[in-house]
């Protein structure tokens, strides 16, 4: 099948899209086909009105342009805020981009530095740091529920999973639990102070010494 190019229009100038009208070249009676594309690709395929095309350059063409969508998705969920490999696919697949398109794409990103899991973790982990309000196991949990690979969030966990970091985090966060109503018999304080710091991620051991420590401190505990 050949097409000859009736006609180009602006779809939106927002956008920047437009929309290439193609007559049957055998055809001319039956009704023109309409293939929308971004303006670059547009302007890069070097097409103009009267030009004839078969149909495996329009499909080269629809390709350049899902391929050109879904780069321009993808800078834009980035542009919002980091994101793992599993994490940007799995949101560019829902957006119905093909699975070839957006493994090019994303490797495309990998490349050129944009998409890197590894620094993704890390700042995971500096986040948990920065904020004292997440254990290890709770950041481990986050990191896999991006598809973050084990071994990648191994070597990026060693200073949220210092002892001394997770004790003191876990006795600021402690201290404000403590603000909150609490049960007023004493061992159900301190199963519930546990309880809370174990959501929360920290490891049980560094869990029982901090409610211990809290309430050989303060009498209230």
């Amino acid at each position: 099948m050949n097409y000859r190019v009736r006609a180009v229009r602006v779809k939106s100038a927002r956008t920047g899209r437009v929309v290439v009208v193609l007559g049957h070249e055998a055809s001319p009676e039956a009704d023109p086909r309409e293939v929308e594309l971004a303006g670059d690709v547009y302007a890069g395929a070097g097409v103009g009105v009267g030009d004839l095309l078969d149909e495996a350059r329009v499909e080269a063409l629809v390709a350049a342009d899902e391929r050109h969508r879904c780069r321009v998705g993808a800078w834009g969920l980035l542009a919002r805020r980091p994101r793992s490999r599993a994490e940007l696919r799995r949101a560019l697949r829902q957006r119905r981009f093909g699975p070839a398109v957006v493994d090019e794409v994303l490797a495309d990103l990998e490349a050129k530095g944009y998409l890197d899991d590894s620094a993704f973790a890390r700042q995971a982990v500096e986040q948990a740091l920065a904020s004292g309000r997440a254990g290890p196991r709770l950041v481990r949990q986050r990191l896999a529920s991006k598809g973050v690979a084990r071994e990648i969030a191994d070597k990026a966990m060693g200073p949220v999973e210092d002892t001394a970091h997770q004790r003191a985090a876990a006795e600021a966060l402690l201290l404000k639990w403590q603000r909150r109503p609490r049960p007023d018999d004493p061992a159900k304080r301190r199963q519930a102070a546990a309880a809370f710091l174990l959501r929360r991620g920290f490891d049980p051991d560094i869990v029982w010494d901090c409610v211990e420590k809290m309430r050989e401190g303060d009498v209230d505990f």
